[in-house]
């Protein structure tokens, strides 16, 4: 179970090889290491590199405790008495607890660049770990914990900022989703997962990427689905979408690269680019009107696109840029408002998008 809890890898991967079976895919795209939540240290190769020569330089004959207490400059009988606090490893991770120094070795043998080999278990670098030495590969090392830092409350799902109602409404959506697939509802997705959408509600499905809980599996298989609906409960409700943060401004917020999130995403990406219809990028993509639009105001955003034309008729583009100075961008209903609800939400959040680039230009 520790072993588990301090592990690098894919949870999935680990239980179902635990009992003996290994996992088809590389990444299950739900577990806190695939969705990289995890707290890792900032230069591993060095550090992999300093355990790795402290290996050798013992002559890869002791276990993992004498090497922990060798790199934290430990001078207890056995280190002095096989001279081992005279080699240059000797100290490397003094500023280290000894206890986080055995860790990281456990790390750095459970991703196979250290081995356990004879009755003694004693430590040897494989194959992959002399391509870490040769700086060829990099592992991944935990970070250790801060001193005297809080235990998880185990309220990690916070209700800050979550709209209550939406919340509700994609509960009753993920029950009727569980009910037809015939699984329970934690399978589609947890609390935590339903709380963040309604938290941040984002308008399209490469947002998704930034909602705990959401890999690309069920971004491909969901993100349509949930997009649909927030998009449909926050035009109701005159409720914002893609909120990054609080304090962010639209100026400062970035857009998901489409590589990290689907295929799709990246393809409507470069029709786009070539000027086309947002009906022909739906045909070509096999994608659902909401999620086409929901490339294109992403596209929009990372090329800093200032022309609404081939997308939004100049006519009715120049109605809502008319409005913008009063209504300013941060919400649609007052602009839909402003202009008697007779120009539709996406060609507002279309011209919009270009409008704000316009000025960040000038």
């Amino acid at each position: 179970m520790n072993d588990y809890c301090a592990s690098v890898t894919c949870r999935h991967q680990s239980i179902v090889r635990y009992f003996g079976q290994e996992l088809a895919a590389e990444s299950c795209d739900a577990c806190d290491v695939c969705l990289g939540q995890v707290d890792l240290v900032d230069d591993p190769i060095t550090l992999g590199q300093k355990i790795l020569s402290n290996v050798l330089r013992t002559e890869e004959r002791f276990g993992a405790d004498h090497n922990a207490k060798c790199l934290t400059g430990s001078t207890d009988k056995r280190i002095v008495q096989h001279g081992h606090d005279q080699l240059s490893t000797h100290g490397l991770l003094s500023d280290e607890s000894l206890s986080t120094v055995r860790g990281w070795i456990e790390q750095l043998i459970e991703q196979g660049f250290l081995q356990r080999t004879g009755e003694y278990h004693t430590l040897s670098v494989t194959q992959r770990g002399r391509s870490l030495l040769r700086r060829e590969i990099e592992p991944k090392l935990l970070r250790p914990p801060k001193q005297g830092s809080p235990r998880p409350s185990g309220r990690d799902d916070s209700w800050n900022g979550v709209d209550r109602g939406l919340f509700e409404h994609l509960r009753t959506l993920r029950g009727q989703l569980a009910s037809q697939a015939g699984v329970t509802s934690d399978v589609i997705f947890s609390d935590v997962t339903l709380r963040d959408l309604a938290r941040l509600r984002p308008s399209s499905v490469t947002g998704l990427s930034r909602v705990k809980g959401i890999g690309q599996k069920k971004r491909e298989e969901f993100g349509e689905t949930f997009v649909t609906a927030i998009g449909a409960y926050c035009r109701q409700h005159d409720v914002e979408q893609d909120v990054w943060g609080a304090a962010e401004s639209v100026s400062q917020r970035t857009v998901t690269s489409p590589k990290a999130s689907s295929s799709s995403g990246l393809q409507a990406m470069d029709l786009f680019r070539k000027q086309m219809s947002i009906e022909a990028v739906m045909q070509q993509t096999g994608r659902a009107r909401s999620t086409v639009v929901g490339y294109l105001n992403d596209y929009l955003r990372l090329d800093r696109i200032t022309d609404p034309s081939p997308w939004v008729e100049a006519g009715i583009a120049d109605k809502v840029e008319q409005v913008l100075p009063e209504t300013g961008i941060e919400r649609l209903r007052p602009i839909f408002d402003a202009l008697d609800g007779r120009i539709d939400y996406d060609s507002i959040r279309i011209v919009s998008t270009c409008w704000w680039n316009r000025q960040g230009e000038a």
